[in-house]
């Protein structure tokens, strides 16, 4: 199923059962422009609201998701290939940096990845864990301190972590941009070439 399909199958909901938009709308809380933007395909409905009318309609709520997972990711790389295309007319100098230091990076660094290699299995059970840090905070000991140190230490550690690797997210975002950009700007000179021939 595509968004038009879902789309189509609201529409036919709602006229079997005789309603109006704005009285469809009022059944799931939302206005008659929502109803509009679902049956125009514009919109996905939320997740409450699409559970409902699946449930209604026999719809399987999986392939609604699936529509919005693949409408959301469409969203982003329209907007990454708007904003190459933007940065390559607005700003061809930064551009050609860009490429320049992307060329660069990939010599000096084949093959490097951002990957966080998966720690799961050098964990400590849990449990255990907290069972024996108990018994060294409630001990009378230099011990109790030095833990005490080490837990908000590697607390800080793990927010870092997390906080790389969102940082890594991002890098991954602009490296995909760069991508864009680059494409970009092949088209363009390829086109250039072209025009310059002919």
């Amino acid at each position: 199923m595509d968004r038009f399909e879902l789309a189509r199958r609201i529409t036919a909901y709602r006229t079997s059962l005789g309603e109006t938009q704005d009285v469809f709308g009022e059944r799931f809380g939302v206005t008659q422009q929502a109803v509009f933007a679902w049956e125009r395909a514009e919109v996905i409905p939320r997740k409450s609201t699409a559970l409902s009318i699946c449930r209604a309609t026999g719809m399987n709520i999986e392939d609604v998701e699936a529509i919005r997972a693949e409408r959301k990711a469409d969203k982003k790389k329209g907007l990454l290939e708007a904003y190459a295309d933007h940065v390559l007319q607005t700003h061809p100098e930064d551009a050609k940096k860009m490429i320049d230091r992307a060329g660069r990076q990939s010599a000096s660094e084949p093959g490097k990845s951002l990957d966080v290699k998966d720690k799961s299995k050098d964990a400590v059970p849990i449990q255990d864990a907290l069972n024996m840090t108990e018994i060294v905070l409630k001990s009378v000991t230099v011990y109790r301190s030095a833990l005490w140190s080490n837990i908000r230490a590697f607390h800080k550690a793990v927010v870092d972590e997390v906080e790389m690797q969102g940082m890594k997210e991002e890098i991954k975002e602009m490296k995909e941009m760069l991508e864009l950009i680059l494409e970009r700007a092949d088209i363009q000179g390829q086109k250039k070439r072209a025009s310059n021939v002919g």
